[in-house]
Formats: structure tokens, sequence, C-alpha cells
């Protein structure tokens, strides 16, 4: 082939092998560099924060997973921030990451573990412009005989994450607000909307998809999340108890009103 290393007076930028310079080549020697264009292009790795203070970490063979390992396990690049390190960030600092889980501590019956979020909730909650996910159940604790737990878990953040403009949101209230009664507020979540939810007295053990196109239930069936001893800790019991531009997709049966109520919501893009 073409010999690169020797005097030269014109220099071609696309060779693949080709030195800088020969040294009889400097002062000496008008260097003629032909013309071109190449288009670069480069996909960075979406990533995942995750609340540590709800995040379930005493994993055994029965509950082997968590948000963190299965997001990992998904491509994403995760990191996990204590209370006190949550507490220091700013809004810019929450928005560098492609979703923001808020994730199920395996059953918890109160709101404790989400005092650092709530207290923290006008820094963070502004930045969260993108898809949302809400779960009113526990898939932590059901994986150890529920399969679609994990998938549930899985596609959520998965979704949360997809925007590549926006940071996205998913979060899993768990038990948290199980043995509630009336129609409550969820307040981690109230500068993203009002969210009200009741406790699972009276929820059914059977579930409907609404929309089993969406990416959320994708390789989910309703018996898959159906009959899970306690299928849902908390539903949204009407359209008003969430704000414009979510929409079910789960629901279950309330013995109160015999009607079907929401139990997973979801929000695609912002709401207008």
């Amino acid at each position: 082939g073409a010999d690169y290393n020797g005097p030269r007076t014109e220099v071609d930028p696309f060779q693949p092998i080709q030195t800088a310079h020969d040294a009889v080549d400097a002062g000496t020697v008008a260097v003629i560099l032909k013309t071109g264009s190449v288009l670069f292009s480069a996909t960075g790795q979406a990533t995942v924060l995750i609340y540590g203070p709800s995040l379930f970490t005493a994993l055994d063979e029965l509950r082997p997973q968590n948000e963190q390992t299965l997001a990992t396990a998904a491509g994403f690049a995760v990191t996990v921030w204590n209370a006190a390190t949550w507490s220091t960030k700013t809004s810019a600092d929450f928005a560098k990451f492609s979703a923001i889980v808020l994730p199920d501590e395996n059953c918890v019956y109160d709101t404790g573990h989400l005092l650092t979020a709530n207290n923290t909730k006008p820094i963070w909650s502004p930045v969260v412009t993108g898809r949302i996910v809400v779960v009113g159940t526990d898939p932590i604790y059901h994986q150890f005989d529920q399969t679609q737990a994990l998938t549930l878990m899985t596609n959520g953040i998965k979704f949360a994450a997809s925007d590549p403009n926006a940071t996205g949101l998913y979060i899993a209230l768990g038990c948290t607000y199980a043995l509630t009664t009336a129609e409550t507020p969820v307040s981690v979540l109230s500068q993203i909307g009002a969210f009200s939810v009741i406790g699972q007295s009276g929820l059914g053990q059977t579930v409907t998809i609404s929309n089993a196109a969406h990416p959320v239930m994708t390789s989910i069936t309703a018996a898959g999340l159906s009959n899970w001893h306690i299928t849902a800790h908390e539903a949204f019991p009407m359209l008003s108890s969430y704000p414009l531009g979510f929409a079910p997709l789960a629901t279950i049966y309330k013995s109160s009103t015999e009607t079907n109520v929401a139990y997973i919501i979801a929000r695609d893009t912002p709401a207008p």
C-alpha cells in the first residue's frame, strides 16, 4: 500500500493510520489538508437515582432482588443516596438522572421511610417532568411467589427512565397507606399533583388490566397480578384522586362501591 510515513505534500485526515507530521515536512513543504466531513454520535447510559431510606437491602433466597439490582440488570447506571446525602442535593443534582425511584420497603405500615423525600420535595419534585408510575402494592415482598412482581418493578423503572429529555419517577407505595380507612393525601407527591388513596380494607383480589398495550404492562397479565393474598394495599378511589394526565393501568374491585378502582397509574407525558 501507500507509504504514509514518507515526505508528503498532502494530508488526508480520514486515513485510519497516519502520523501527524514527518520531521522533513515541518517548515519546508506546504501541506494541503483534504476537506471532508465525519459524523460522530454518542449515546450515554441512562441513569437511575434510588432513594436509599426506602430501599430493601435485607436480600435473601426468598427476596433476592430490589429496585437497585433490577435496574442494574436492565442496563442502567444506578446511584443510591442515603437520607443525609439526599438532603444535601440541589434540583440540578436531581435533574441529572433519567429517573428517580422511591422504592418499596417490603411492606412497612407507616410513612417514616419517606420523611426525607417528603421534606425535600420542593427541591426534587420540580425536575420530575417526564414519565411517572405510581404502584399501590408491595412487589418487593411478593417476589418470592409472584414472578410478575419483578416484571412490574423492572417495567416501571424502565418506563420512568424512557424519556431522554426529562427526569421520570417510579414510586411503589408498598404498605405505606395500607391501614388508612378514609381517603388520604399522598404527601410525598403533593408538589407533583394531588394524589389521595384509600387503604386495603374492602379491596378485592382480582385485577383487571386497563391498558394492556402500555409499556409498564409488558409481559404482565391480570392473572399474574391477582391473588397476592393482599393484592393491593392502596388504591385511588375515583378519577379525582390523581391529577389530570394520569391514567389507570390496572384496577381492582372495591366491595363498598361494587366498582373497580385504580391501583397502578401512569403519566406518559406531562399534563397540559
